[in-house]
């Protein structure tokens, strides 16, 4: 019980550690923001009021916290270039990304098992495949697989 609390305390660690960075890079980077959207050749007043707008007229810990809790809300913010929220985005491709990480994995699965079927000296690949130890050893494989893909994690003692 305690070494799932540690995990879960490591990786809130870990994501706050990130979060913090990306945040801090971006504060970092040359050029500011506002400027970079509405054009260089836009007037004060109209600078000072989109500044205001993105809050980055606010300190630091101030914009951290505003990001920090709309992240924590699922609000990710407007994409510029989109002019749309983020979270909409990602929703919208994240099945055609699902779908190709399974597509890869199976490719991966079947021709890696294929070529060590194969590799093997001294077996036909008509004897391989149809013989009974190909098939459990095929079931093997994917669970295998599959446990390894979830273990790390879960049930992991080490951190």
């Amino acid at each position: 019980m305690w070494e799932g609390v540690k995990k879960v305390i490591y990786v809130i660690t870990v994501l706050l550690g990130v979060m913090i960075l990306i945040f801090l890079m971006l504060r970092i980077i040359p050029g500011d923001t506002a400027s970079v959207l509405l054009n260089d050749h836009v007037n004060q007043e109209a600078l000072a009021r989109m500044t205001e707008n993105l809050g980055l007229d606010k300190p630091l810990p101030v914009q951290f916290f505003r990001y920090l809790t709309g992240v924590l809300r699922g609000d990710l913010g407007q994409s510029f270039y989109y002019n749309r929220p983020v979270l909409s985005l990602i929703a919208e491709a994240f099945p055609n990304t699902l779908l190709l990480s399974v597509m890869a994995a199976l490719f991966a699965w079947v021709f890696g098992i294929l070529a060590g079927v194969i590799s093997v000296p001294g077996l036909s690949f008509q004897r391989a495949v149809t013989s009974r130890n190909f098939r459990s050893g095929l079931y093997d494989s994917i669970i295998s697989a599959v446990y390894f893909l979830f273990s790390s994690f879960f049930i992991s003692p080490e951190l």
